[in-house]
């Protein structure tokens, strides 16, 4: 019995483990602010508990991927997977619009109404071609062409690259292309947040972080790690720590938070599990449930798990 007993805690242990990398919290910090923003899954706008207005600003986000030929393999699975993961992460009121380098000229709105037909899509994408500056260019004019007042709104460009750009012989020259452009003001006077993520054997970008440029760097097994704290930095989430998730029963994941929650995103692998309902002080709406999956992609690899 006791044997068993171990079994089981060992089991819960491992899911909560498991879960704490799965489930990222979104959370509002209270103030003495009538307007605080915060991160939140579905709804442009909530209210705290003492009434005041919390506000998800919107985000502007113009995506330039690498899906030339030498992303093929391990490389293209987790670089999809990665992409898959921010669109199911982005509230509807946002816009998303992904440059592949193999079409350089258009910059593709990617639906945030109808995510798991965009997720979809996603998983689908089989051709490939090289790395022209062009899609740079091209992700840049859409985040230039969007206008609006708001203040609040905030404009990301996100540059996913493994190698080198083929009108550019070296580093400095991807350097100073990306330095010319950090700083830009946007329609609503709000200057532009840029974030590289180097794969690979790509070329290496200096952040300056005080003017928003971000720099990462990944190897093929921490894309995904890399990525989700991409997707963390835009959407303003923090990841719940493992120890204050546990397992009530089979179907059951209590989770514990000192701050209030205001929204909550479940990531799940090998399962087809569904949130069907979740409950604080009062019911929660479950806004919607999305399928990522990118364990068998037609250029990338076979992965029984992707985390």
């Amino acid at each position: 019995m006791r044997e068993k007993e171990k079994d089981s805690q060992s089991f819960c242990a491992k899911l909560a483990v498991m879960i704490s990398v799965l489930m990222l919290i979104l959370v509002m910090i209270a103030t003495g602010s009538k307007i605080v923003y915060a991160a939140d899954n579905a709804k442009a706008t909530t209210n705290n508990d003492s009434g005041d207005t919390v506000t998800s600003p919107k985000k502007i986000i113009s995506v330039v991927y690498d899906d030339s030929g030498s992303m093929a393999g391990e490389r293209w699975t987790y670089a999809n997977y990665s992409l898959q993961t921010l669109t199911s992460l982005l509230n509807t009121q946002d816009e998303l619009y992904v440059t592949y380098m193999s079409d350089p000229s258009d910059a593709k709105k990617i639906s945030l109404t109808d995510i798991q037909d965009s997720v979809d899509k996603i998983r689908d994408k089989e051709d490939y071609h090289n790395t022209p500056e062009e899609s740079i260019d091209t992700a840049v004019g859409k985040l230039e062409s969007i206008k609006g007042t708001d203040a609040t709104t905030q404009y990301w460009l996100i540059i996913m690259t493994d190698g080198a750009i083929n009108e550019m012989s070296n580093e400095s020259e991807l350097q100073k292309k990306i330095d010319s452009v950090k700083n830009k003001k946007m329609d609503n006077g709000s200057s532009m947040y840029i974030d590289y993520l180097g794969m690979g054997d790509a070329w290496n970008i200096k952040a300056d972080e005080a003017n928003g440029l971000y720099s990462f760097k990944a190897t093929d097994d921490k894309i995904l790690d890399v990525m989700k704290a991409l997707a963390n930095q835009i959407s303003g989430r923090i990841e719940v720590d493992s120890s204050n998730i546990t397992q009530v029963d089979k179907k059951t994941v209590k989770v514990h938070s000192e701050l209030p929650l205001y929204s909550l995103s479940v990531l799940s692998q090998e399962s087809d599990a569904k949130v069907l309902s979740a409950k604080a002080e009062n019911e929660l709406d479950v806004e919607r449930n999305i399928s990522l999956n990118a364990t068998d992609l037609k250029n990338g690899i076979k992965k029984e798990k992707m985390f």
